[in-house]
């Protein structure tokens, strides 16, 4: 949601893309799967996919901003405190 509200249309690769591929490259070293095997299966994991907010899911972002204005005021006053207490 969050690289959605900065703009970003395409998801970053995450855990399990990494592991998915390391477990594919494996799979190839012992000989499990040939090299063609393995590309074309981590080719329909790589295909560019592009996500966009709906304009549903924009009425959330008023809310999204007053929530990190809300979290940098507090952030600001306990960091204010604690200056105080040293």
């Amino acid at each position: 949601l969050k690289a959605m509200y900065e703009g970003k249309k395409e998801p970053s690769r995450n855990e399990f893309d990494e592991e998915y591929s390391d477990a594919l490259h494996r799979l190839k070293l012992k000989g499990s799967i040939t090299a063609a095997q393995e590309k074309e299966l981590l080719s329909d994991t790589l295909r560019k996919v592009e996500y966009e907010l709906t304009d549903f899911g924009q009425t959330v972002l008023p809310i999204l901003d007053a929530m990190c204005v809300w979290g940098r005021e507090y952030l600001d006053d306990q960091r204010k405190k604690d200056r105080e207490k040293s």
